[in-house]
């Protein structure tokens, strides 16, 4: 998946994004040896340490949220996730790039 389609944002605003990502140890780019055209990124263990905070941020507030929410409600929502996961996950794969940006080339993946 590009960077581009998975943040729907334009050519440039992927480049700023990425370059602002790299001078903040997040990601690392190197050349794609499949398409000189293309660049592949990875995280750097700095970039991992972030997402995991964030993650565990989100799940602690997601935790506080639904603490306060009546068993039932809590039954439901859990019924829902299978569902709402599905959803998700076909709306990502739907999703076009944003109205009149440029398609990157398929393998300047963000992996």
């Amino acid at each position: 998946m590009t960077l581009k389609r998975s943040a729907l944002v334009s050519l440039p605003s992927a480049s700023r994004l990425v370059r602002e990502l790299e001078r903040a140890a997040l990601v690392r780019r190197s050349a794609d040896p499949a398409d000189a055209r293309a660049i592949v990124l990875a995280v750097t263990a700095k970039g991992r340490a972030l997402m995991q905070r964030g993650r565990q941020r989100r799940v602690e507030a997601l935790e506080a949220a639904t603490a306060r929410l009546a068993p039932a409600e809590r039954a439901a929502l859990a019924r829902a996730v299978p569902a709402l996961t599905a959803l998700a996950q076909q709306l990502a794969a739907a999703s076009p790039p944003p109205s009149g940006a440029p398609r990157l080339p398929k393998r300047a993946a963000a992996r």
